[in-house]
Protein backbone atom coordinates (compact mmCIF):
# COMPACT_ATOMS: atom_id res chain seq x y z
CA UNK A 1 0.00 0.00 0.00
CA UNK A 2 2.88 2.49 0.84
CA UNK A 3 4.04 1.93 -2.97
CA UNK A 4 1.26 2.46 -4.71
CA UNK A 5 0.57 5.78 -2.18
CA UNK A 6 4.73 6.21 -3.26
CA UNK A 7 3.92 6.10 -6.81
CA UNK A 8 0.52 7.92 -6.61
CA UNK A 9 2.44 10.72 -5.11
CA UNK A 10 5.61 10.28 -7.48
CA UNK A 11 2.90 10.85 -10.11
CA UNK A 12 1.17 13.71 -9.06
CA UNK A 13 4.77 15.52 -8.28
CA UNK A 14 5.38 14.65 -11.92
CA UNK A 15 1.88 16.34 -13.25
CA UNK A 16 2.18 19.30 -11.21
CA UNK A 17 5.91 19.77 -12.49
CA UNK A 18 4.78 19.13 -15.92
CA UNK A 19 1.78 21.14 -15.42
CA UNK A 20 3.79 24.33 -14.12
CA UNK A 21 6.59 23.58 -17.29
CA UNK A 22 3.33 23.78 -19.64
CA UNK A 23 1.60 26.76 -17.55
CA UNK A 24 5.38 28.45 -18.64
CA UNK A 25 5.21 27.56 -22.49
CA UNK A 26 1.06 28.83 -23.06
CA UNK A 27 -0.09 32.22 -24.57
CA UNK A 28 -2.54 33.37 -25.70
CA UNK A 29 -2.48 35.38 -28.83
CA UNK A 30 -5.29 37.95 -30.29
CA UNK A 31 -5.42 39.12 -34.11
CA UNK A 32 -7.10 42.19 -34.79
CA UNK A 33 -8.16 43.43 -38.57
CA UNK A 34 -10.21 46.02 -40.39
CA UNK A 35 -12.40 45.45 -43.64
CA UNK A 36 -12.29 48.30 -46.11
CA UNK A 37 -15.06 47.51 -48.67
CA UNK A 38 -15.25 49.12 -52.08
CA UNK A 39 -18.02 51.17 -53.51
CA UNK A 40 -20.17 50.44 -56.44
CA UNK A 41 -22.30 52.87 -58.70
CA UNK A 42 -22.45 53.95 -62.45
CA UNK A 43 -23.64 56.87 -63.82
CA UNK A 44 -25.39 57.67 -67.26
CA UNK A 45 -24.28 61.26 -69.24
CA UNK A 46 -26.04 62.38 -71.95
CA UNK A 47 -25.33 64.71 -74.77
CA UNK A 48 -27.19 66.23 -77.82
CA UNK A 49 -29.28 63.99 -80.44
CA UNK A 50 -29.09 64.48 -84.34
CA UNK A 51 -30.95 63.24 -87.30
CA UNK A 52 -30.93 61.96 -90.89
CA UNK A 53 -32.70 65.05 -91.91
CA UNK A 54 -30.98 67.00 -94.35
CA UNK A 55 -29.44 70.92 -93.91
CA UNK A 56 -31.88 73.42 -94.15
CA UNK A 57 -34.64 70.66 -93.41
CA UNK A 58 -34.54 70.01 -89.88
CA UNK A 59 -37.41 70.02 -88.43
CA UNK A 60 -37.95 67.28 -86.03
CA UNK A 61 -35.38 66.68 -83.16
CA UNK A 62 -34.04 64.04 -80.34
CA UNK A 63 -33.31 65.00 -76.71
CA UNK A 64 -32.50 63.21 -73.31
CA UNK A 65 -33.09 64.06 -69.83
CA UNK A 66 -31.16 61.74 -67.13
CA UNK A 67 -33.56 60.58 -63.88
CA UNK A 68 -31.98 61.94 -60.73
CA UNK A 69 -30.16 59.61 -59.88
CA UNK A 70 -28.44 59.57 -62.93
CA UNK A 71 -29.67 56.09 -64.00
CA UNK A 72 -32.55 56.27 -66.66
CA UNK A 73 -32.49 58.43 -69.90
CA UNK A 74 -36.17 59.49 -70.79
CA UNK A 75 -35.79 60.68 -74.26
CA UNK A 76 -38.05 62.55 -76.34
CA UNK A 77 -38.86 62.87 -80.23
CA UNK A 78 -40.05 65.82 -81.61
CA UNK A 79 -42.40 66.65 -84.52
CA UNK A 80 -41.22 63.34 -85.57
CA UNK A 81 -42.34 61.64 -89.52
CA UNK A 82 -41.79 58.35 -90.80
CA UNK A 83 -38.33 56.80 -92.20
CA UNK A 84 -36.17 58.73 -90.23
CA UNK A 85 -32.96 58.01 -88.06
CA UNK A 86 -32.52 59.67 -84.93
CA UNK A 87 -29.02 58.92 -82.88
CA UNK A 88 -28.57 60.54 -79.17
CA UNK A 89 -24.83 59.95 -77.55
CA UNK A 90 -25.03 58.36 -74.59
CA UNK A 91 -22.03 57.54 -71.82
CA UNK A 92 -22.19 55.09 -69.04
CA UNK A 93 -18.78 55.64 -66.24
CA UNK A 94 -18.17 53.71 -62.96
CA UNK A 95 -18.12 56.11 -60.79
CA UNK A 96 -17.24 53.34 -57.67
CA UNK A 97 -14.13 51.24 -57.07
CA UNK A 98 -15.47 47.94 -57.46
CA UNK A 99 -15.59 46.96 -61.85
CA UNK A 100 -19.19 46.60 -62.97
CA UNK A 101 -20.44 44.71 -66.10
CA UNK A 102 -23.43 45.72 -67.94
CA UNK A 103 -26.03 42.99 -66.79
CA UNK A 104 -28.63 44.25 -69.18
CA UNK A 105 -30.71 47.11 -71.37
CA UNK A 106 -33.93 47.84 -70.77
CA UNK A 107 -36.08 49.91 -72.85
CA UNK A 108 -39.39 51.04 -72.63
CA UNK A 109 -41.15 51.87 -75.31
CA UNK A 110 -43.79 54.03 -74.50
CA UNK A 111 -45.89 55.36 -77.01
CA UNK A 112 -43.49 54.74 -79.71
CA UNK A 113 -45.06 53.18 -83.32
CA UNK A 114 -45.09 49.26 -83.25
CA UNK A 115 -42.14 48.43 -86.00
CA UNK A 116 -40.18 51.54 -84.59
CA UNK A 117 -36.21 50.27 -84.34
CA UNK A 118 -34.76 51.00 -80.80
CA UNK A 119 -31.38 49.99 -80.14
CA UNK A 120 -27.68 51.29 -78.88
CA UNK A 121 -25.18 50.70 -81.31
CA UNK A 122 -21.44 51.71 -80.90
CA UNK A 123 -19.96 55.66 -81.14
CA UNK A 124 -17.63 56.40 -84.17
CA UNK A 125 -16.77 59.18 -82.15
CA UNK A 126 -14.79 57.06 -79.88
CA UNK A 127 -13.42 54.51 -81.96
CA UNK A 128 -12.10 51.51 -79.53
CA UNK A 129 -13.40 52.55 -76.67
CA UNK A 130 -15.52 50.37 -74.38
CA UNK A 131 -19.61 50.34 -76.17
CA UNK A 132 -22.41 50.12 -73.95
CA UNK A 133 -23.58 46.89 -74.71
CA UNK A 134 -24.78 43.62 -72.22
CA UNK A 135 -21.38 42.12 -70.91
CA UNK A 136 -19.22 45.09 -71.18
CA UNK A 137 -17.15 45.47 -67.94
CA UNK A 138 -15.65 48.61 -66.76
CA UNK A 139 -13.11 49.55 -64.04
CA UNK A 140 -13.03 52.77 -61.60
CA UNK A 141 -13.29 55.67 -63.65
CA UNK A 142 -13.79 54.08 -66.91
CA UNK A 143 -16.11 55.21 -69.67
CA UNK A 144 -18.44 53.05 -72.22
CA UNK A 145 -19.98 55.60 -75.25
CA UNK A 146 -22.71 54.39 -77.48
CA UNK A 147 -25.12 55.58 -79.62
CA UNK A 148 -28.99 55.15 -79.39
CA UNK A 149 -30.34 54.58 -82.54
CA UNK A 150 -33.97 55.34 -83.62
CA UNK A 151 -35.58 54.62 -86.97
CA UNK A 152 -39.12 55.74 -87.04
CA UNK A 153 -40.87 53.27 -89.68
CA UNK A 154 -43.74 54.21 -92.56
CA UNK A 155 -46.20 53.47 -89.55
CA UNK A 156 -44.90 56.72 -87.53
CA UNK A 157 -47.48 59.82 -87.13
CA UNK A 158 -46.61 63.21 -88.76
CA UNK A 159 -45.77 65.84 -86.21
CA UNK A 160 -46.27 63.67 -83.49
CA UNK A 161 -44.46 63.58 -80.43
CA UNK A 162 -43.06 60.73 -78.84
CA UNK A 163 -41.32 59.44 -75.74
CA UNK A 164 -39.47 56.59 -73.92
CA UNK A 165 -37.45 55.34 -71.73
CA UNK A 166 -33.79 53.84 -71.21
CA UNK A 167 -32.45 51.89 -68.34
CA UNK A 168 -29.23 50.38 -68.53
CA UNK A 169 -28.88 47.84 -65.27
CA UNK A 170 -25.53 47.20 -63.97
CA UNK A 171 -24.16 44.50 -61.40
CA UNK A 172 -20.27 44.53 -59.78
CA UNK A 173 -18.28 42.11 -61.66
CA UNK A 174 -18.19 39.03 -60.32
CA UNK A 175 -22.01 38.84 -59.97
CA UNK A 176 -22.22 38.53 -63.94
CA UNK A 177 -23.87 35.26 -64.78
Amino acid sequence: MKTVMGMFGTLMLALAITGVAFAHWTDTLYINGTVNTGTFGAELSVDMGCDSEPPGKDVSSISGTLSDDKKTIRVTVSNAYPCIHYYLPIDLQCVGSVPLIIQSIEYYRGDLPENTTLEIVQDPAHGEEPVIAEGTQLHQGQTAYGLLHLHLDEDAGQGETYSFTVTINVVQWNYYP
